[in-house]
């Protein structure tokens, strides 16, 4: 796990260029079936059929999706909760497979880059170095816009939004950088002014954890590490009362996880007894009868 990934700086140092490269092929890979995706084979038909899909089904074949396909495919889902047309879908989607970099070079994002590579190199970069490093990068990625989105989401952990306005125009919104874009940007505040429905790609991607194959593909790809994958699991537990999770003073670090579940008394109590952890196990009791029993379980991360 790179324990800086979450700065974007540290995807545009030379060194780690491979493994952005890296990242964006794994969001692409196809390791998804329908029933991951929680959608029916019927939709998945009439969508196809609708042109709204990132790619073609192919007859014959089993159907399978990566990642960038699995949040479009949901992201069809909260649309068609307020009866967006498949029309209207499919200018979506064509916004957001057109190739990246066209659609990045715009003023808030040239500034954006200017800044991030500045904070990497502790000093100004001329516009003739920020050219070059520009065109270095895009010369070594090519990627679309909702793979970029996507990854920002992962990687820097930020909430990024598909703004789309009752006449159709297609936007996106970053939380963090607000200001900047009704500055750099004036059709950006007119476009938020107007009648829009906000999809948060934040919250999908969030929705999508509840999956342990999502959680698990997403730490082959270093987006999550082991001890986020740990918490997780428990947030998936039925009977989780509360989850406690502390820091180390020295490392700043997340290095404890602390859980209360209520069970089912045991006929005997060793069954409630885990090999691994530290256990406190509480059993109250009213007229004789056992009315709650919680199990805290404290483990190293």
């Amino acid at each position: 796990m790179i324990k800086s990934k979450k700065d974007s700086a540290f995807w545009l140092e030379p060194e780690n260029m491979d493994l952005l490269m890296q990242s964006m092929d794994f969001l692409n890979s196809q390791q998804f079936t329908i029933s991951d995706a929680d959608v029916t084979h019927r939709w998945i038909t009439y969508w196809d059929q609708e042109d709204v899909l990132l790619t073609k089904q192919v007859e014959g074949k089993w159907r399978k999706f990566s990642l960038t396909e699995f949040v479009w495919l949901k992201t069809i889902v909260k649309m068609r909760l307020f009866n967006i047309s498949m029309p209207t879908i499919r200018t979506v989607r064509d916004s957001l497979q057109v190739d990246a970099w066209p659609h990045l070079l715009t003023p808030e994002f040239l500034h954006s880059f200017k800044t991030t590579i500045e904070q990497l190199a502790k000093r100004s970069f001329s516009k003739k170095e920020l050219d070059d490093y520009l065109e270095k990068t895009k010369a070594e990625l090519t990627f679309s816009c909702l793979s970029i989105l996507i990854f920002s989401v992962l990687a820097e952990k930020v909430d990024l939004r598909i703004i789309l306005t009752h006449d159709g125009i297609v936007t996106f919104s970053r939380n963090d950088v607000h200001k900047e874009l009704e500055v750099m940007v004036p059709e950006f505040i007119e476009n938020l002014a107007k009648t829009h429905l906000s999809i948060s790609l934040q919250e999908i991607v969030l929705e999508s954890l509840n999956s342990e194959k999502i959680t698990a593909h997403l730490v082959m790809g270093n987006f999550i590490s082991p001890q986020e994958e740990e918490i997780l699991k428990v947030l998936r537990l039925e009977k989780v009362n509360s989850v406690r999770i502390t820091k180390n003073i020295k490392t700043k670090a997340v290095d404890m996880l602390e859980y209360t579940e209520l069970k089912e008394v045991p006929l005997k109590i060793q069954e409630l007894i885990l090999k691994d952890g530290y256990h406190k196990i509480e059993i109250k009791t009213k007229k004789g009868q056992v009315v709650i029993c919680e199990r805290t379980t404290k483990m190293k991360l």
